[in-house]
């Protein structure tokens, strides 16, 4: 056992993650994008932001649900994918592909033994053709991601606990009735939800279980309808050939570099081979 310390260590593990993943879409014909930072890395730097420490996909819910059983299959001999499909005890609505030889404990979060250095691979889904409806209806999905979230958490382990008595109150009864129904099972409403809206028929579209917000996530179908590859770290993967109004919805004037006090890492805890 070696703690991994050193973050160019950390990239280039995480660049051979991506690598497989590459390959093994390209072989099997699922779309994907670089997505966030690491798009940002790859426009900006032509690979890592110097000081960020993960890497983010994007694909259409239909190719993600693909990409899930292939990996689920075993396409890799030790990338494995992490995601509710397949764990039940596992925490986010969005998967992970981790190096199984590495081991990781998240400075917030359910530490689970399986989870290593991993790619975050998120799904796109379509939110239709009214802007307005399409924030109402990211609302909603958000508002039922964070509730299997958190409840899928032991108290300890929720990041952004509420301060509000009255909201405290709606979230705990809330996590209370999903825990009571089930986690997958309310996963399972969720998407259901989701794919009423199908990604290449919509307008409107978003990654509505990531982070960034209601108005940042959501952006026109057209900008990802084809795609371009992009070197990030010396290799060529497959970008949204509309990069550039996807990036500036995200963080606005993007080749702009942040503060310096800004410019740090923000998911690393504990992480070493096994």
């Amino acid at each position: 056992m070696r703690d991994i310390t050193e973050l160019k260590e950390l990239h280039q593990i995480e660049t051979d993650i991506l690598t497989a993943i590459d390959e093994i879409c390209r072989k099997e014909n699922i779309r994907y994008y670089l997505a966030g930072g690491t798009l940002l890395g790859a426009v900006r730097h032509k690979g890592f932001i110097p000081w960020d420490d993960d890497v983010d996909i994007a694909m259409p819910r239909e190719d993600y649900e693909r990409f899930l059983k292939v990996m689920h299959r075993g396409a890799h001999p030790y990338y494995k994918v992490l995601a509710l499909e397949y764990m039940k005890e596992y925490p986010y609505t969005f998967a992970k592909v981790v190096d199984t030889r590495t081991g990781l404990q998240e400075e917030i979060g359910k530490d689970l033994p399986e989870m290593g250095v991993f790619v975050d691979v998120f799904p796109l889904d379509g939110m239709g053709d009214d802007r307005d409806r399409a924030m109402s209806r990211m609302m909603k999905i958000i508002r039922i991601r964070s509730r299997i979230e958190e409840a899928a958490l032991k108290e300890e382990e929720i990041k952004n606990k509420e301060t509000n008595l009255k909201n405290k109150i709606i979230k705990e009864t809330a996590n209370a009735l999903i825990r009571l129904i089930g986690v997958r099972r309310s996963y399972a409403y969720m998407i259901e939800y989701v794919k009423k809206k199908d990604f290449h028929q919509s307008y409107w579209i978003a990654s509505a279980v990531g982070g960034a917000g209601i108005e940042r996530e959501l952006v026109e179908r057209e900008h990802f309808d084809d795609v371009i590859e992009m070197e990030f770290e010396g290799k060529m993967f497959y970008a949204p050939k509309g990069y550039d109004v996807y990036l500036k919805n995200l963080y606005g004037d993007y080749m702009q570099l942040p503060p310096e006090d800004q410019r740090v890492a923000s998911h690393r805890g504990r992480i070493w081979w096994k």
